[in-house]
């Protein structure tokens, strides 16, 4: 569930509505938003250490070789199977593209594992803040071959009013 700003309520991405009236009028609202860093966002990165699940996908399809893959066109397939991706930075998106081009030229395919974590004290680590911390294994072949580069991005939810 999914309150927006104007106080209109979202399920499964769809607007709820009661007899063609907006549930708005009947609900308190709270602002917040959802942003994903590459910076822990609160206390030390080894205080992310309550392990909760881990999500996996074998098989990325590239579309073409490492060899002649771009940074851009890699971002945009690894965020549609795993948006925590999107915090990656330039440099290092740069720099596992070309070491994959350099170590697995003639893959064109990927696989990514991500374990995700709660800080120590849980997912809400301050009345206004949550955070999920994500540790990505980025792999240059399917099922998880190849030389693999670690990647840390979080997931934060925090309240703005």
């Amino acid at each position: 569930m999914f309150i927006d700003r104007d106080g209109y309520i979202y399920l499964d991405e769809f607007k709820v509505l009661v007899n063609g009236e907006h549930l708005r009028r009947n609900y308190a609202t709270r602002v917040f938003d959802d942003y994903y860093t590459d910076d822990c966002p609160y206390g030390n990165a080894s205080n992310y250490n309550d392990y909760q699940e881990t999500d996996e996908f074998a098989n990325i399809a590239l579309g073409q070789r490492w060899l002649n893959i771009t940074v851009n066109a890699f971002m945009i397939i690894l965020t549609a199977f795993l948006p925590p991706a999107a915090a990656i930075s330039l440099g290092a998106l740069t720099l596992i593209v070309t070491e994959f081009g350099e170590s697995d030229p003639y893959s064109d395919a990927a696989s990514v594992m991500d374990f995700k974590y709660h800080h120590q004290n849980g997912y809400w680590v301050t009345n206004r803040l949550a955070v999920v911390k994500h540790n990505m294994y980025l792999f240059p072949r399917t099922d998880f071959h190849g030389t693999v580069k670690i990647e840390t991005t979080y997931f934060c939810h925090e309240f703005t009013e």
